[in-house]
């Protein structure tokens, strides 16, 4: 994090408490929470929704992980929210998720029906919402026969990505006995998928590489090119934006500002400028937490939200890290691919310029994004 004397405090640092200020670090709680990204707060929220009493430490001098907002010279940005799929749609599983763990109280507003802008070069491609409406503009936009037949294929395993999903996430919340009989029935549908990488997807339905350069023009969004992701991810990402997207209402702030009242609430706390410096384990089971100034906290469960790197290479005592060899298991994953933000502040508004609410992926006359 930027250095808290550069202007740091953000609409959201006011939201819970700061850690010198914690008195309760002798009480135990039903879980610790170790980070307040939207994993970190969400599942918070939810526990404290089953009676839970919830602790959440945020190292940083915000709540909020990427959702959080910060302030420069009267500008305000968000750092990593920039649109959610579905969650402006009444019903839909995001819309109710994100009411339940705020009360009601986070509110949502639609981007424009084109919800995003592929430009390569001098060409612009529009990402519409709605399943057939995309569909008819990427056939508008590659009106050559065999190309309707290929955008057609990629629907279809679009469509067949959402079906067989279902039973992989059956996998992840029965009972381990149960997983151990069926898991491998359950996940295998979707191992042909996730195995594979987007690239060697498309290519079995098209040749034309300009078509697949404009159906991964969103890779961006999960970050890793075609020849590098899984199709499954691809196909996730494809299907979440199908119906195009939101934007909280207040900006990405508004999170942490309607999701921490409710920890709170039922009586949680929301600490930041909290430094976890260890998970506390014996025999095999996480206990609690030591802090960076040596309190040790105590829970029935401990969550991290804090990253797998940092959860398996840091926060574990050494001697598990050693056992478990989780170093050589960390050296399997690959990172994403490396980007760079700029927050540039406009003085006109949005409605002045007359911008779109829309994104637009921006990139040089080349089709080929492994270049």
């Amino acid at each position: 994090p930027a250095s808290p004397k550069e202007e740091p405090l953000s609409p959201v640092s006011p939201v819970g408490h700061l850690y010198h200020t914690f008195k309760g670090h002798e009480t135990r709680y039903d879980a610790i929470v170790i980070g307040s990204g939207i994993g970190g707060l969400g599942v918070a929220s939810l526990l404290t929704k089953a009676g839970k009493k919830v602790l959440v430490l945020e190292r940083h001098y915000a709540i909020g992980g990427y959702t959080h907002s910060f302030q420069r010279k009267g500008y305000e940005w968000d750092v990593g929210l920039h649109y959610v799929g579905q969650v402006h749609i009444d019903g839909t599983p995001l819309n109710k998720v994100f009411r339940y763990i705020s009360d009601e109280n986070l509110k949502w507003t639609a981007l424009d029906d084109i919800y995003d802008r592929a430009v390569f070069g001098t060409e612009r491609f529009n990402f519409v919402r709605g399943r057939e409406n995309l569909r008819k503009a990427l056939k508008e936009y590659f009106p050559e026969a065999v190309d309707h037949t290929s955008i057609d294929k990629y629907f279809g395993l679009l469509d067949e990505v959402e079906e067989v999903g279902v039973s992989y996430y059956i996998e992840k919340v029965i009972p381990p006995f149960l997983s151990s009989i069926f898991g491998s029935f359950l996940r295998k549908n979707v191992l042909k998928y996730s195995d594979r990488t987007t690239l060697e997807v498309l290519k079995t339905i098209t040749t034309n590489d300009r078509l697949i350069g404009v159906l991964t023009a969103q890779y961006g969004d999960y970050g890793l090119p075609p020849s590098k992701s899984s199709f499954y991810m691809h196909a996730l990402l494809a299907n979440h934006y199908m119906e195009g997207a939101g934007y909280p209402v207040g900006g990405a702030g508004s999170i942490a500002r309607t999701v921490v009242p409710v920890i709170e609430k039922g009586g949680g706390q929301v600490l930041f400028y909290a430094d976890v410096k260890q998970i506390i384990v014996q025999n095999n089971k996480a206990l609690g937490v030591e802090m960076a100034d040596g309190k040790k906290i105590y829970a029935d469960t401990i969550i991290s939200d804090a990253g797998v790197i940092n959860t398996f290479g840091n926060l574990l005592p050494p001697e598990v890290i050693a056992e478990h060899k989780l170093k050589d298991l960390l050296k399997n994953l690959d990172p994403s691919a490396a980007h760079m933000g700029m927050y540039i502040g406009i003085k006109e508004s949005a409605k002045d310029l007359k911008l779109p609410a829309c994104n637009y992926w921006v990139f040089p006359a080349e089709y080929n994004h492994e270049v």
